[in-house]
């Protein structure tokens, strides 16, 4: 016979749920922890919590209760799938396999955890099982446009793009409202040659589009004069923590006029780091962003009275693009975390420099209005400490070595082509390939299938894994003579490492400002005699550059002093530049 009480706790359940599901989260929360006060052991009851709390973007509560549901019943599924999905929401991708890896066992042929995890082994690095998981759940469900999309990301990151594109596409053809489709696809069409740059561009005005139909836009708000106050300005990102972002902003923030500019930063991430205790300080107020969604985001930008509002994410994962389409500031604009347009017509002014957006032809490929920077678009600030540079490994008994330390996403098709070419033309070198992934064997294994396709013979490669600390990974450059930019994404803190470690940077310019980064960086440091302008002239550059043991011995011992006098790391110098790039961006909004 059943048990009236647990019918009475079931029924309680059902109906708090169906509170949260309308929306009514206090009243959810309020009946649950009724439930919970004479029945604390209900894993179903933590889990309802559990619910309210994400619901709420209160996601380390959320995170507790749904581990408070699995502490009762170690077979509570739906709880790790959930708990996996928080967990690597906020980057804890190690901790979400675990949880997720818990939940496969239980159902080995769920769609939903096949996908799911296959995202998270991404983000370890485990790229094998990861193509494994998202291929059983595609076969389970062809018509999953997340399955498509995390299966476009990690073939992506794997360098096979010509295989990643089409299921990306696929994403967005499924899911025609989910804009983050829209972002994976966008960004990494950036990685290879397999579309010209109208096309890429016409995705995102297309892009642009869709969003602008989605998003409710707020009344026009009046600029207001600024005479006699300081200029607010708001900075949205999911990246101020141990990320690239943060350390090409940092050296800005530090040394903006306070007197003039009072700084606001909206932080679009769960993830925080010690990073991110350091770049506080520097604005006036820091809003948890992460749990609120775009609507709630602009109204709150909208309540704090900005003046300029700067996306410093793009297309990148968690950009919060979506709010700048309700355009909650009178002037809005993109800066430093991605090398294109963002496709919408609401977002002003994009900040590059003369370098790496020369052209009309750039301007015209753009929905913002494009302000160079005079000092260059990037400031870099060296590590410290950094080991001491080295001699060139060739000239202490080691082979010539030419070194890449960028993603494997970097690695397209033609990067490969070229160095194969490369390695032909010089018998006597190797190639040493650096990326935290190649700590895993079955992924380094799918790297060396594809540069034995190319012609590289695996006895002149050396590949190197992780490692843990900073100081550590800037001397692998130690062991490398010449380093080769990739194409058509160049590196961007990869190529300052290395010559910040005096290892001559070798790239490939392209019509592109993500085949351009190279130019800009080597361009002010009065190397332009390293920029390549055909794939002939980067073999020829590299095969020389690395021969003529001289020019790279002085360019070693010389590289720091020029690096510094380059003003690449002139804090002040680029932050004034980026002022009057604000200043000028807002006047410009009073014009006719």
């Amino acid at each position: 016979m059943a048990n009236p009480h647990d019918a009475r706790v079931h029924r309680d359940l059902v109906q708090a749920d169906a509170l949260r599901r309308g929306g009514r989260l206090p009243e959810a929360e309020k009946a649950v922890r009724a439930i919970l006060r004479k029945e604390p052991r209900s894993p179903l009851a933590w889990l309802v919590l559990a619910k309210v709390h994400a619901a709420r973007g209160e996601f380390a509560a959320a995170e507790q209760a749904y581990g408070r549901s699995i502490s009762i019943d170690a077979d509570a599924f739906e709880a790790r799938v959930n708990l996996g999905v928080l967990l690597g929401q906020r980057g804890a991708a190690e901790e979400a396999a675990v949880q997720l890896r818990a939940a496969l066992r239980n159902d080995p042929n769920h769609p939903l955890v096949l996908r799911n995890l296959g995202g998270v082994l991404r983000a370890t690095g485990e790229l094998d099982e990861a193509l494994q998981l998202l291929e059983r759940s595609l076969a389970l469900d062809p018509n999953d446009a997340g399955v498509h999309s995390n299966l476009g990301l990690v073939c992506s990151s794997l360098g096979l793009h010509a295989r990643a594109l089409p299921h990306l596409e696929r994403a967005v053809a499924l899911a025609p409202a989910e804009l983050s489709y829209y972002d994976n696809l966008l960004m990494l069409m950036h990685y290879s040659s397999e579309r010209g740059r109208d096309t890429i561009f016409a995705a995102h005005r297309r892009y642009g589009e869709v969003a602008a139909q989605l998003a409710q836009p707020l009344p026009p708000q009046a600029r207001r004069p600024l005479e006699g106050r300081k200029l607010r300005v708001g900075f949205v990102s999911a990246d101020l923590r141990k990320h690239s972002v943060a350390f090409f902003l940092e050296p800005l923030l530090e040394h903006f006029d306070r007197e003039r500019f009072e700084l606001h930063a909206y932080s679009a991430s769960r993830a925080s780091d010690e990073v991110t205790a350091r770049l506080r300080p520097h604005f006036s107020t820091f809003t948890e962003a992460a749990g609120l969604d775009d609507d709630a985001l602009a109204a709150q930008l909208r309540r704090d009275a900005l003046d300029v509002l700067v996306d410093l994410g793009g297309h990148t994962q968690g950009n919060r693009l979506g709010v700048f389409a309700r355009r909650p500031t009178p002037v809005q604009l993109t800066y430093l975390g991605y090398p294109n347009t963002t496709g919408l017509a609401s977002v002003d002014f994009r900040l590059t420099d003369a370098w790496a957006d020369p052209g009309t032809a750039d301007d015209a490929l753009h929905t913002e209005r494009l302000l160079r920077l005079e000092s260059g678009f990037l400031c870099y600030r060296p590590p410290a400490p950094s080991p001491d540079v080295v001699a060139p490994p060739s000239t202490t008994g080691a082979p010539p070595t030419f070194g890449s330390f960028n993603a494997l996403a970097k690695l397209s098709e033609r990067t490969l082509a070229l160095w194969s070419r490369l390695l032909a033309a010089t018998p006597e070198a190797r190639l040493l390939l650096k990326e935290s992934f190649l700590s895993h064997p079955a992924t380094r294994r799918l790297v060396e299938q594809r540069l034995v396709a190319h012609g590289i013979a695996l006895d002149r490669v050396v590949l190197l894994g992780h490692v843990a600390a900073l100081g550590g990974h800037l001397a692998a450059y130690g062991q490398v003579d010449v380093a080769l930019d990739s194409f058509p994404y160049h590196g961007t803190t990869t190529t300052c490492d290395a010559l910040w470690m005096g290892v001559p940077v070798v790239t490939l310019a392209g019509d592109a400002h993500v085949s351009r980064v190279g130019v800009s960086l080597l361009s002010r440091l009065g190397l332009s005699e390293h920029i390549a302008l055909s794939d002939d002239e980067y073999v020829q550059k590299a095969r020389e550059l690395l021969r003529d043991t001289p020019r790279r011995v002085d360019l070693r011992a010389s590289a720091r002093e020029r690096l510094l006098r380059s003003g690449i790391t002139d804090g002040a110098r680029v932050t004034r530049a980026f002022e009057a790039a604000l200043l000028a961006a807002f006047e410009a909004s009073a014009a006719p």
